[in-house]
């Protein structure tokens, strides 16, 4: 059995996963070790819900699941966001009185809770150490700075330097994207100051990276150009979030500027960098260089296997006007989704070819593609403006079928819309009414279809019944 767990995790840590499983099915005996070994191959190369199918068969079997079980199988419950079964195996940790025994299991149990949501969980775990190391502070901030709580995961660095646990590259990562969230650039740039005292931002790129990014997000982009400038070593992760901060805050050219420097010093565009660089091109309305990248893209095959990209293809075109070149582009992909799709179709709308939009959305429905209320919000929009009426009580019949307009207040906005642009008042009423918590932009609607008809005193009186609902008219309303 030792010699046959050997070959197990010998095969597992050099990636061949089908030929480990072949030998550990094929072992006359297998013990912890044999299963655990397995288990981890299959989390540590992406395959979660096959390592927690693992681990429950081990126990089926007889085998109880050791420290190293446990902690492989919490990091893919994490992974997933498998939390009943992470509690679960939360609930076997603590009977056998395993987490005062081992940190690491402690630390796993925070970092999965922490990065299913489950925040509350992960301070209660934390809290219950016995002993607390760097890695345990690191999985709580990770948790809430994920989960958009940025003032607590600053609050977590604060008592963890202050009872004197030194913090670590990982938590310095953790911490300046928690300031993003919240919007504190001053408190980047102080931690931005102890990174240069500890001299991280020379030998570490992960942070250099980390503080080019969150200051491009934070529309500081004279201080992330600076440590741009500042770092020995950059990698395509540096020059991409640079161009993603120039392109956020509508700055596409200095974007493209990047994107055609980095490729002079023989970095390869990623993904991520043929996005910005494409969005950039949108912005920017640059069809030359937009054309030049896509054809870069088709080239190297991206296109046919990658959909974001794609779909930042085809904004791109639709950004410059060209949406036939759009729809050409569409339409060779092998896979379309929503995204895709409601991109055409808004195109379409911005352009006022409303009839175009609505046959786009006919064919994105023959795709087999499942309309979203974005989709239905444009949709609505497009049939308005050409008088479509019969398309937009279809339209009205799917949003009710799925129940979308209970929980999406702009779809009844847009149905408000569709009627009134079509005359159909009644119907537009009906629609006002059924609207739990209708707004300002639901009465507008209203008020400026009975304008648009010349009935001016209905219009009149739903100003008068907007007010008596305790709305407050914006400009559009006055």
């Amino acid at each position: 059995v030792v010699v046959g767990s050997a070959i197990v995790d010998m095969y597992v840590k050099c990636g061949s996963l089908v030929i480990a499983q072949a030998v550990f099915h094929k072992l006359p005996m297998r013990n912890v070790v044999s299963w655990t070994a397995l288990i981890v191959g299959y989390a540590e190369h992406g395959y979660s819900e096959k390592a927690i199918e693992y681990f429950e068969r081990m126990q089926l079997e007889g085998i109880s699941p050791n420290d190293h079980t446990f902690v492989c199988c919490l990091k893919a419950c994490a992974s997933i966001g498998e939390k009943e079964k992470g509690k679960a195996m939360h609930a076997m940790i603590s009977r056998e009185g395993r987490i005062e025994q081992n940190l690491l299991l402690g630390n796993a149990l925070i970092d999965m809770y922490g990065k299913c949501g489950l925040l509350v969980k992960a301070q209660e775990v934390f809290d219950g150490l016995p002993t607390k190391d760097v890695i345990s502070w690191n999985a709580l901030i990770v948790g809430y700075a994920k989960h958009g709580h940025g003032e607590e995961a600053l609050n977590c660095l604060g008592k963890m330097m202050h009872e004197g646990v030194s913090p670590n590259a990982f938590t310095y990562v953790s911490s300046l994207k928690a300031c993003t969230s919240i919007g504190a650039i001053q408190k980047i740039r102080e931690l931005h100051d102890e990174i240069i005292k500890k001299g991280l931002l020379e030998r570490d790129v992960l942070v250099s990276n980390a503080l080019i990014d969150m200051y491009g997000k934070s529309g500081s982009l004279v201080d992330a150009r600076q440590v741009f400038d500042t770092v020995p070593f950059r990698d395509v992760v540096s020059w991409t979030a640079l161009m993603d901060g120039y392109t956020r805050h509508l700055y596409p050219e200095e974007a493209l500027n990047c994107f055609d420097h980095m490729k002079y010093e023989g970095f390869s565009p990623t993904v991520v960098t043929y996005i910005c660089s494409l969005n950039a091109c949108g912005m920017a309305q640059n069809i030359e260089k937009g054309c030049q990248i896509h054809a870069d893209i088709e080239e190297k095959g991206i296109l046919a296997s990658d959909i974001e990209v794609g779909n930042a293809v085809i904004e791109m075109y639709i950004k410059c006007g060209l949406l036939t070149k759009a729809k050409e582009v569409l339409l060779k992909f092998p896979v379309r989704n929503s995204i895709s799709w409601n991109a055409m179709i808004i195109g379409y709308v911005i352009q006022k070819d409303n009839a175009e939009a609505l046959e786009s959305f006919d064919e994105m429905q023959h795709d087999g593609v499942v309309p979203n209320a974005v989709t239905f919000a444009y949709v609505l929009k497009a049939c308005g403006s050409i008088r479509a009426i019969d398309k937009g009580r279809e339209v009205h019949a799917m949003i009710v079928q799925e129940g979308l307009l209970e929980s999406h207040l702009i779809l009844g906005n847009s149905l408000v819309y569709m009627y009134t642009k079509c005359g159909f008042f009644k119907e537009a009423q009906e629609v006002v009414n059924e609207i739990c918590a209708r707004d300002v932009a639901s009465w507008t609607a209203m008020i400026a279809g009975y304008g648009e008809y010349d009935q001016a005193e209905e219009a009149l009186k739903c100003f008068d019944v907007m007010t008596d609902d305790g709305m407050c008219p914006n400009v559009i309303t006055y």
